[in-house]
């Protein structure tokens, strides 16, 4: 069986070495791969008649092409595996969540005192965070759930008094969280993964409870057309277990982000009365990329 994953390899290795553990008769081979570039393999094997993957995971919205031309195989993963209700499975079965990516406001507790941290979105747009006071991911993606929070216009909006601040824009979240560690301004955007490795190193830096925040949806699916469909049905089954979701968070701090769902990462936003949307659905998806489009025209990106 092929397991294509973006997944560091030590990871992969601790997770497949776990699995082969409950499951010695199966053998996985494991590709690095991003979950893009997986994406577009597979497209261009299908229009020749090929499978070379069986299960991958990528995010809802890389996933898109593979959905649309209904290559994704379907299962009841709810009835297979203790770890997946079915809030956690995509329409048809398409796949299952397997882990979220939060998006965070976070800030330099050397340069700004805890009492003085943004707790809203609108404290960002106060005057004492203008002026190369905030560090912003350019491509907007931040913000785009605020479009459904809020409504489009006061969204768009908001993106305008953001801009008005004057912030240093960022082509993405992990130069901002290294920027932020370093002084360069006082709050940042940035992926709670890349808060976690550089908080770990030293850094001076707090998650500020700035909410609601946005977290992107990781899924597991298998092919329709897997060389080893079975096997990979058993392999994601047990990545999305319970006992399979502890170690993942163990080893490497993904795990699931929304309530209830008895995660240290869910436990730390609950902590901070954060709450958290993610797509759950191909229209959310469609509708988020919109929003991040608009967003991204305010921005210049």
């Amino acid at each position: 069986m092929t397991v294509v994953a973006p997944t560091q390899d030590e990871l992969m290795t601790q997770l497949v070495d776990a699995f082969n553990k409950k499951y010695p008769g199966i053998k996985v081979n494991v590709t690095n791969m991003t979950a893009g570039q997986t994406v577009e393999r597979i497209v261009t094997e299908s229009s020749a008649g090929k499978t070379s993957v069986d299960t991958s995971q990528a995010s809802l919205d890389t996933i898109q092409p593979l959905i649309q031309r209904q290559l994704l195989g379907s299962a009841d993963w709810s009835s297979l595996t203790d770890g997946a209700p079915q809030d956690l499975v995509l329409p048809g079965g398409l796949g299952v969540t397997y882990y979220h990516l939060p998006n965070l406001i976070a800030y330099n507790s050397s340069l700004l005192k805890d009492g003085d941290a943004p707790k809203q979105w609108e404290d960002l747009a106060k005057p004492q965070f203008k002026g190369g006071k905030l560090l912003l991911d350019n491509r907007g993606h931040f913000m785009d759930h605020l479009g459904f929070q809020w409504g489009e216009d006061k969204m768009v909006q908001y993106a305008r008094d953001l801009k008005a601040q004057q912030p240093l824009f960022v082509p993405r979240m992990s130069d901002a969280v290294q920027r932020l560690a370093a002084g360069e301004a006082p709050v940042a955007t940035v992926s709670l993964g890349d808060y976690q490795l550089t908080q770990a190193k030293g850094a001076p830096i707090k998650i500020a409870g700035v909410g609601p925040i946005n977290a992107s949806n990781f899924v597991l699916y298998v092919l329709k057309s897997a060389p080893h469909p079975n096997a990979a049905r058993l392999y994601v089954a047990w990545s999305v277990s319970k006992e399979a979701r502890a170690l993942f968070e163990k080893i490497g701090s993904y795990a699931l982000a929304t309530p209830g769902s008895g995660t240290k990462v869910a436990q730390t936003l609950s902590d901070l009365h954060i709450d958290v949307w993610t797509p759950k659905t191909t229209d959310d998806v469609d509708t988020e990329a919109k929003y991040q489009k608009a967003v991204q025209d305010v921005f210049g990106k």
